[in-house]
């Protein structure tokens, strides 16, 4: 990053430089690998410029040149971590294709370069990328025709989601009890049902001990400071279970707005491998002990609107949210104490 003209230039991770600069009331978008200072004087002293959202009169603008107009104009309000999803998508693309005039680009071009990813959910994110980027070029007129209008989303077999058995869940829970602080972390997840980066948040005055329920409003997505939850679903108040009420009491003198667990995500995931391994256990994530919760309520009887709700998703359809949103409070206390039962 530095500065030119008062104009903050800055430099993407492919070597392009770009900077947002105003004029006549009116923001512009200015980009170049090497001669972005140059676009600047001649933007400044007005020559061949017609106003355009992005610079000049006639001009062509390669592929990469937009996804970075796209990301810092469209995509500005999401979160940072989202962005660099964005950016890792954007940068399975070839540099050749990168460099493609956005106006040359054909479905033949894109369905070429998602070839190598066939079948994988890569190849469906680059494509959603793609759609919505071209899509954005025909909304600033630079293309008539979103050149992906017409095509399908290429098909992705998804991975088999690894879960513990009843046995394997009991054998887990039973090596885990009066471990470290990494033992109560993957109890947490497996017996809440919580996210990683939920659990990572957790402080003394998300846990309400005489009445029994957990409030999840944050959630540590990386070191960008941005501690929002996933979505608008993730903000839920849910019941606190007696196995991991009683994990927990031990943090419950921490100052109120202290973490909880205070720990990197590399060493939990070597620490949960380390356990997994003394107990002869087959290999899970921490998100697949989430997906053993979800498993493990379904199998006991724990209606799915009501899994939904714990978990934090949206609830399956508009008819079922409406149907028991009503009873929601009661249900959920009565399945709760389902679940304390069969610990």
């Amino acid at each position: 990053m530095m500065k030119y003209h008062n104009v903050t230039l800055k430099k993407t991770p492919g070597g392009t430089w770009y900077t947002r600069i105003r004029k006549n009331g009116q923001q512009f978008y200015l980009s170049a690998k090497t001669q972005l200072r140059l676009k600047i004087n001649e933007f400044l002293k007005g020559s061949d410029f017609e106003g355009s959202l992005l610079s000049y009169k006639n001009k062509r603008y390669t592929v990469d040149q937009f996804f970075e107009y796209w990301l810092e104009v469209y995509k500005k309000e999401i979160k940072e971590s989202s962005k660099r999803a964005y950016r890792v998508a954007f940068n399975r693309f070839s540099d050749r294709f990168s460099k493609f005039y956005i106006q040359d680009v054909r479905a033949y071009d894109i369905v070429t370069e998602l070839k190598p990813f066939k079948g994988t959910r890569s190849a469906q994110q680059m494509f959603v990328l793609m759609k919505d980027l071209f899509g954005k070029a025909v909304r600033e007129g630079i293309i008539n025709q979103n050149p992906l209008a017409n095509l399908d989303m290429p098909k992705h077999e998804q991975a088999e989601k690894h879960i513990f058995t009843s046995e394997q869940r009991k054998k887990f829970i039973q090596v885990c009890t009066g471990g470290d602080k990494y033992c109560d972390f993957f109890l947490v997840a497996l017996l809440q049902g919580l996210r990683r980066g939920e659990i990572l948040m957790l402080k003394p005055n998300d846990i309400d001990f005489e009445n029994n329920t957990l409030r999840v409003d944050e959630s540590l997505s990386g070191s960008d400071g941005d501690f929002t939850t996933k979505n608008k679903y993730s903000n839920r108040t849910m019941p606190l279970f007696d196995t991991t009420k009683a994990i927990l009491q031990k943090y419950r003198n921490l100052p109120d707005t202290e973490r909880i667990f205070r720990l990197g995500t590399h060493e939990l995931s070597v620490r949960l491998k380390e356990i997994l391994e003394s107990a002869s256990l087959p290999s899970l994530s921490t998100h697949e002990l989430r997906h053993t919760f979800i498993s493990w309520c379904r199998d006991n009887g724990v209606p799915e609107h009501v899994v939904q709700k714990w978990v934090g998703h949206q609830i399956g359809s508009k008819v079922t949210s409406q149907v028991y949103t009503h009873v929601l409070d009661e249900t959920s206390k009565r399945f709760s104490d389902l679940l304390n039962n069969i610990q």
